[in-house]
C-alpha cells in the first residue's frame, strides 16, 4: 500500500511605480519597485508492506506483526526571495547618457550570518549597483559632418550581479527520515549547515563602441568586457567525514572571463522597392580560474592537490577545475600522461569562441581560434 501526496506554491510579485519628467535639455527616467519571490513543495510518499486487511484511512494499523515497518520519504522544500530595487536613466541632448541602478537582494538560500552581508530588518542583504555610461561622439558641435562617419557613441560601465545557485538549505544542518534495513525508521543526517555562506558575486566592466559610416550603409558595434567572479560557491569536503557527510557548502575560490564581441553588418542595396542587409559576428573569450579552496586528496594512484577538483559526466574524473586553467576543461588528453599536475594542465589552456548564426548565440570551445560567420541576410521588397 502506498501514500503519495504532493503540494507546490509559486508566488511571484512585482511592484514598482515609475516617474518620468524633462528639465529643458534635460530628460530623467526613474524606477523604484519592490519584487517579492515565493516557492515552496510539500510531498509525502509512505508505503506499507502488510499483508493483512486495511484501508486507505488507516493505512499503518494492521494485527500481522510480522508485516514490517512503513517506508517513509518526501520533501519539505522552501525558497523565499526578496528585492528592492531602484534605477533612472539621464538623457543630456541625446549626447549624454547615464543608466544607474541599485538592487538590495535577501535570499533565504544564505545563512543568518553571511559574511560581508547588511544586516537590516531581522535578514541580511546583498548590495547589486550598476553604472552605464553613453556618449554620443556625433552629436558633439566640433564633430566633423561627413558621409564617412554618420554616427558614433562609446559606451562604459561597470555592475556587481550575484548568484544563489546552490541548495535551498545549503546553509542549514538538515536531516532526512529513512528506514534502516527494512525494520527500524529513524533520521539521518543530510547536510552539514554553514550559516557563513553568502552570494557568489561577479564585478563586471565593459567599454565598446557603435559607429554607422558610408551614408549609414555600413554598421559596426564592438564591446571588449572583463568579468571577475569571488566567493565561488563550492563544495569543500571535510578531512574527516562526520557521520557519512564527507562536504559542506562555503564561498571559496575565484573566476575570470575576459573577452570581445563585434558586429558588421552591411547594406549593399537600398532602394525604393528593394533593400538587403547583410550581417557577420565574431566573437572571442577566455576563461580561466584564477583561485579555488586548498585541498588534497587521493583517488586510486592519482593524486590532486593545490585546490584541484574533479567531477565525473559519462565517465571516470573526466571534468577537472584547477586553479590556471578554464573551467570544466576536459581531461581525456591529460589521461594519457598518466597523471594530473598544474604545469601540465597549463598546457591544455582553452579559449572558448562564441559565434552568432542568424541571431543563434552558440558557443563553441576551440584552442585560441576565432570564428566568424554570416548572422543574418535580409532582404526586403516593395
Amino acid at each position: 500500500t502506498q501514500s503519495l501526496f504532493a503540494k507546490e506554491t509559486n508566488i511571484l510579485s512585482d511592484t514598482h511605480a515609475d516617474w518620468n519628467n524633462k528639465y529643458g535639455a534635460h530628460s530623467i527616467n526613474a524606477t523604484l519597485g519592490f519584487r517579492y519571490t515565493y516557492f515552496s513543495y510539500d510531498g509525502s510518499d509512505a508505503s506499507t508492506d502488510y499483508k493483512s486487511a486495511q484501508n486507505d484511512k488507516n493505512p499503518f494499523v494492521s494485527a500481522d506483526t510480522n508485516s514490517g515497518y512503513p517506508g517513509i520519504g518526501g520533501a519539505n522544500d522552501v525558497w523565499k526571495n526578496m528585492q528592492w530595487y531602484a534605477s533612472a536613466d539621464y538623457d543630456y541632448q541625446n549626447r549624454y547618457f547615464a543608466t544607474v541602478s541599485l538592487l538590495a537582494e535577501a535570499n533565504s538560500r544564505f545563512g543568518e550570518n553571511a559574511s560581508g552581508a547588511l544586516k537590516a530588518f531581522g535578514t541580511q542583504w546583498a548590495i547589486f549597483p550598476s553604472v552605464q555610461l553613453g556618449w554620443v561622439m556625433s552629436n558633439e558641435n566640433w564633430f566633423p559632418k561627413n558621409n564617412i562617419v554618420n554616427y558614433l557613441r562609446v559606451n562604459a560601465g561597470f555592475d556587481i550581479s550575484g548568484n544563489d545557485g546552490i541548495d535551498n538549505y545549503a546553509a542549514l544542518t538538515s536531516f532526512n527520515a529513512i528506514r534502516f534495513n527494512g525494520d527500524a525508521i529513524g533520521v539521518q543526517l543530510t547536510n552539514i549547515g554553514n550559516d557563513k555562506i553568502k552570494w557568489e558575486t561577479t564585478n563586471k566592466l565593459n567599454f565598446g563602441f557603435q559607429a554607422n559610416m558610408l551614408n549609414n550603409r555600413v554598421g559596426v558595434n564592438f564591446n571588449y568586457f572583463i568579468h571577475k567572479t569571488n566567493d565561488l560557491l563550492t563544495l569543500v569536503n571535510f578531512s574527516t567525514p562526520i557521520s557519512g557527510i564527507n562536504n559542506y557548502w562555503t564561498n571559496g575560490g575565484k573566476l575570470e572571463n575576459k573577452g570581445f564581441e563585434a558586429t558588421v553588418t552591411g547594406k549593399p542595396i537600398v532602394a525604393k522597392n528593394l533593400s538587403l542587409e547583410i550581417g557577420a559576428s565574431v566573437g572571442h573569450y577566455k576563461n580561466e580560474v584564477t583561485a579555488l579552496p586548498e585541498r588534497s586528496f587521493t583517488d586510486g594512484a592519482k593524486h590532486f592537490s593545490d585546490g584541484t577538483y574533479v567531477k565525473s559526466v559519462y565517465g571516470d574524473n573526466n571534468i577537472i577545475v584547477a586553479k590556471g586553467n578554464p573551467a570544466g576543461l576536459s581531461s581525456m588528453a591529460i589521461r594519457r600522461m598518466s597523471m594530473y599536475s598544474p604545469q601540465m594542465l597549463r598546457q591544455q589552456r582553452q579559449a572558448r569562441t562564441a559565434i552568432s548564426i542568424c541571431s543563434t548565440s552558440q558557443a563553441i570551445r576551440n584552442t585560441s581560434r576565432l570564428a566568424t560567420c554570416i548572422s543574418s541576410i535580409r532582404i526586403m521588397t516593395e
